[in-house]
């Protein structure tokens, strides 16, 4: 029971730490300056993984409950066109489980 009540409190920070970035970025836009990335994909836990169309790398959600690089990037590609993103030579996508994959992206 305790585990649950901790992993729906942190679900709910990581919550509260999405909606804040993206405040902020609404009030760089208003303020006409560039964000800067406010997540840093390089400190996600990247698993390599073999598919059909060749090698790709998987993030998973469980492993990163409370991390806020994991959830700025989650809502970075929520914002997004089929929850994807091509960011930093990657493409991005969201699992239906909520866990990110990538794999190098071909542009």
């Amino acid at each position: 029971m305790e585990d649950e009540v901790l992993d729906s409190l942190l679900e709910m920070v990581d919550g509260f730490e999405g909606n804040i970035a993206r405040f902020k970025q609404r009030i760089a836009q208003l303020k006409g300056v560039v964000p800067k990335s406010i997540y840093d994909v390089s400190k996600l836990n990247w698993q390599k993984r073999q598919g059909a169309k060749g090698e790709w790398e998987i993030a998973e959600k469980q492993l990163h409950i409370g991390n806020s690089d994991f959830q700025y990037l989650v809502d970075d590609m929520k914002r997004h066109k089929n929850n994807t993103i091509t960011k930093d030579g990657f493409f991005y996508w969201l699992l239906d489980d909520g866990s990110v994959g990538r794999k190098k992206s071909r542009f």
